[in-house]
């Protein structure tokens, strides 16, 4: 488990993948970076990359992704500084791999080279269509292989060690864990319930939410509600239900998909306190649980996934801050002539 996505390399696979359209008497190489040179194949690569991360900042999907504003950038823009970006990370990677002596086994490289084969046979005709051949895709995936390498072997170091007090620290500065109870707003052939039983619903959500905050637990009163609920709803309950009804999970304050208010409340509220939340269009029942239930428990679920994401981190600014003393030398006629503005999302 991981209680974020790490920032990954952005060179990893694609399973879909169109590159901007291009014929080989094109530069061969497109700039250099710490004097490293950036062949064309592996530029469009982490170029088209780059541009499915702007197509992702859009609000409206169907909105043109290079002239709209993202992060205060032009859109063609913020793609070419991304692309730069990953590449010299690219760069970085190949270089600390050789240096510090890391390699695949037999069987990594054999389970990489079949990804790579069954890839690039789904998407062969859009690849090569596009002027990017398997070579230029197997570096770029391999790359992202390596980078996950080098940041195991940086969790491995001893002199990255992370005391358990240090991780537990961390775990509670950055994420609280919360158990939810989800009261459906839907009849037995799941269409909205009328105003009045809709009514019913929020006002059983405000009974549990009382109950919590006079000291009850979702694991006492929640079943009941839920049971409560689905009768207003005219729908069959079974105990198996619960399961899908009632859950824990982890929240930071990034959490895209809740209210700023509502984290922030949660993050400020004590263990046990307890929130109602309907930006998901129906009333959900948060209440605020110890992270782990004792030293055994963090030990054994959550000490890992921690230590990962300390290390990721931590990684990730040591990458940061290597690859800011990179210099770039750009062909300005070869960027020209690869610009995002010839990718295609899709070939016929």
């Amino acid at each position: 488990m991981k209680f974020k996505k790490i920032i990954s390399f952005a060179l990893a696979a694609v399973l879909v993948l169109s590159m901007a359209g291009c014929k080989f008497s094109s530069p061969q190489n497109v700039m250099t970076i710490d004097g490293t040179e950036i062949p064309a194949g592996l530029y469009l690569v982490v170029q088209y990359q780059a541009y499915l991360n702007a197509m992702q900042q859009l609000e409206d999907s169907k909105a043109n992704v290079l002239t709209s504003e993202i992060e205060g950038q032009k859109g063609s823009e913020w793609i070419h500084a991304k692309t730069l970006e990953d590449l010299k990370r690219y760069v970085y990677t190949e270089k600390q791999f050789a240096e510090k002596g890391l390699s695949f086994t037999e069987e990594e490289q054999n389970t990489m080279d079949t990804q790579v084969d069954q890839i690039w046979a789904y998407n062969e005709a859009v690849f090569t269509a596009n002027g990017v051949g398997k070579e230029s895709y197997r570096k770029s995936y391999e790359s992202g292989q390596k980078y996950s390498k080098l940041l195991e072997a940086y969790g491995e170091d001893p002199a990255n060690e992370v005391s358990d007090d240090d991780a537990k620290a961390y775990m509670n500065e950055t994420y609280i864990r919360v158990q939810v109870l989800s009261l459906p707003l839907t009849g037995s052939d799941y269409d909205a319930l009328p105003d009045d039983k809709a009514q019913l619903v929020r006002d059983r959500a405000n009974e549990v939410d009382e109950a919590l905050k006079s000291g009850k637990t979702l694991d006492e009163v929640g079943e009941d509600a839920l049971k409560d609920v689905f009768e207003i709803c005219e729908r069959e309950y079974s105990e198996n239900l619960l399961t899908n009804y009632m859950v824990k999970m982890f929240l930071s304050r990034q959490t895209e998909s809740y209210p700023e208010e509502f984290l922030t409340a949660m993050f400020d509220a004590e263990v046990g306190d307890s929130r109602i939340d309907e930006s998901s269009g129906i009333p959900m029942v948060y209440q605020k649980i110890e992270n782990y239930e004792s030293d055994e428990d963090f030990t054994e679920n959550w000490r890992e996934a921690v230590l990962d994401d300390i290390h990721g981190l931590a990684f990730t600014e040591e990458v940061e801050a290597a690859v800011a003393a990179y210099t770039v030398n750009e062909n300005g006629s070869a960027v020209n002539t690869y610009s995002p503005s010839k990718i295609k999302t899709t070939v016929s």
